[in-house]
């Protein structure tokens, strides 16, 4: 069950549109025969097929439920938009329901689900990917998204998750969930992001094992460190274009102003929300240097800490 805290990840995410259902028959019958479908326990994968959504109403649909239904509703939705764009209305709306559904296993659908993460979600992504209080396989899953969305400043998150458990598990700053010896699951979810991203850079795939020997792991992941140094990051996601996404900067800075105007936050929620906007380094300047020139001096206190943060 996910906490339900100050700051939730959906909070950082754009408004959210008013979803129009169309009164349309067949747009009625649709709506329906998903919901009747959700309440079965197993659904053919040839019935699945059948429910993808093929025009603007049968998504509105999907999203209106996303928003609104049970989360056995959630998850087949999740199924029938697998593979959703970067563009697509679906996958905000995956985001969304993965950032407030308190279901982990509903959440999870949500975030594997889109092929990639809109400019506009990315902080909100880095917020729960840096959540102490998130279940480790949705941080992994975050944590993936902003790696395929070519944020290298993911990379200290990521390989400290694909360490747990190992001799080498640091138990950074940043490492904050439990030692259950559990991580399979989260560390698989990482890796299918990461050889995502190395076959878009027409790179081979990493031998890393998650069921590996210790020592193999730590020497898995030290090449995988090494082979991810040599990507052309700004290249791989278009995400050199976050400095002129004016969807980002919003999101970036409603996570700074989060930040300036609940000094009564936890520390908890306090550090994820700077490591969130390291995490987004070097594309969030603009926003930190805005707030640096402010007459408000909470939010340039905010900024100075969050430039403490920043990689150098």
């Amino acid at each position: 069950m996910l906490a339900v805290l100050l700051f939730q990840a959906a909070s950082f995410l754009p408004p959210a549109d008013e979803i129009v259902l169309s009164e349309a028959p067949q747009s009625v019958a649709y709506l329906e025969t998903v919901q009747t479908a959700a309440t079965q326990e197993f659904v053919e994968k040839e019935e699945a097929r059948q429910l993808i959504p093929q025009d603007s109403p049968q998504t509105n649909a999907l999203r209106y439920l996303l928003r609104h239904g049970n989360v056995a509703e959630v998850r087949l939705v999740a199924i029938l938009s697998a593979n959703s764009s970067r563009e697509s209305p679906l996958t905000l709306a995956l985001l969304r329901a993965a950032c407030s559904i308190p279901d982990e296993a509903a959440a999870l659908a949500c975030l594997l689900a889109p092929q990639a993460a809109p400019a506009s979600s990315l902080p909100s992504l880095a917020f729960l990917a840096q959540d102490a209080s998130a279940p480790l396989a949705l941080r992994s899953a975050a944590t993936g998204l902003l790696l395929e969305s070519g944020l290298l400043n993911a990379w200290p998150l990521a390989r400290s998750i694909l360490l747990s458990g190992t001799a080498d598990d640091a138990h950074a700053p940043w490492a904050t969930w439990p030692r259950t010896g559990r991580y399979e699951l989260a560390k698989r979810i990482l890796l299918l992001a990461i050889q995502r991203t190395l076959l878009r850079a027409e790179r081979p795939p990493s031998d890393y094992e998650p069921n590996a020997a210790w020592e193999a792991q730590s020497k898995q992941v030290a090449a995988l460190e090494a082979q991810l140094k040599t990507l052309p990051w700004l290249q791989l996601a278009e995400s050199h274009t976050l400095k002129s996404d004016t969807s980002f900067q919003r999101a970036a800075a409603r996570l700074l102003d989060a930040h300036a105007k609940s000094p009564n936050a936890s520390s908890d929620e306090q550090s994820a929300i700077l490591r969130a906007l390291g995490m987004l380094a070097p594309h969030t300047h603009q926003v930190l240097l805005a707030a640096l020139q402010s007459n408000n001096p909470a939010r340039i206190r905010s900024a100075q800490l969050a430039a403490q943060y920043a990689p150098r």
